[in-house]
């Protein structure tokens, strides 16, 4: 009798501290895996305002949440787009009008968001409908003298640049071009026959300066210089 009663005591406690231990358990469910993000447009950058046929760059700044690596996409209604990364340079059209520039952000996780940047083909500052005249450099070959232009531009648009050399064999010249900043382009920049090349000012206001030396097959020279005044925005 004794020993099932014993049992019988032994077999009470076993339950009670089972249940004991049961509800010191704390059950937490499992974590759900953090959804992921779309990228953002912080910023975008590049001028609203445009000469017919110029060139220009345009610049998207993204983040994402995630940490994930964005690619980049760019699209325009009109002119010429070469995308590189998160820039593009754009050569607007010759007709004058309203066009969008569409930049797309992937992050690879199914997400995407797009920014279009609003711009304007417009009239030259002189209220003519023809393409931004060029600077003309005039100069004679050899000669001491600098010749001198001066121009005030929008940040990132183009400005053509003309050196007219009189006394010399317009054939066997040597152009070499040197800008201060921004970038400059044109057919035989680099083999050294450009008497015509585009300076696209950088994205900064500021003073700048474009030179060139002219030189023919006797080692005779004469040299320009374009000061270029860059603003930002309304200035």
């Amino acid at each position: 009798m004794r020993t099932r009663l014993n049992a019988l005591i032994i077999a009470a406690i076993t339950v009670l501290s089972a249940a004991a231990l049961f509800t010191n358990i704390s059950c937490t469910a499992p974590q759900q895996p953090k959804e992921n993000q779309p990228p953002k447009i912080e910023q975008v950058g590049g001028s609203t305002s445009w000469s017919p046929l110029s060139e220009g760059q345009f610049t998207v700044t993204a983040t994402d949440p995630d940490g994930d690596n964005l690619t980049y996409s760019w699209l325009a209604d009109n002119g010429t787009l070469t995308a590189n990364g998160n820039s593009a340079i754009w050569k607007s059209p010759a007709e004058m009008g309203q066009y969008n520039i569409t930049m797309i952000v992937n992050d690879g996780h199914g997400h995407e968001v797009r920014g279009v940047k609003e711009v304007k083909v417009i009239v030259n500052a002189d209220g003519s409908q023809t393409p931004d005249p060029a600077i003309v450099l005039k100069m004679s070959l050899p000669s001491a003298e600098t010749a001198t232009g001066a121009k005030r531009v929008r940040i990132w648009t183009s400005s053509p640049v003309e050196c007219v050399v009189d006394g010399a064999n317009q054939q066997g010249l040597k152009y070499s071009w040197t800008a201060s900043n921004g970038r400059t382009q044109g057919k035989g920049l680099d083999e050294g026959t450009a008497s015509k090349v585009t300076w696209i000012a950088p994205g900064v206001a500021g003073d700048y300066t474009l030179d060139v030396v002219v030189s023919d097959s006797q080692g005779n020279q004469c040299k320009g210089t374009v000061n270029f005044e860059v603003f930002c925005c309304g200035n």
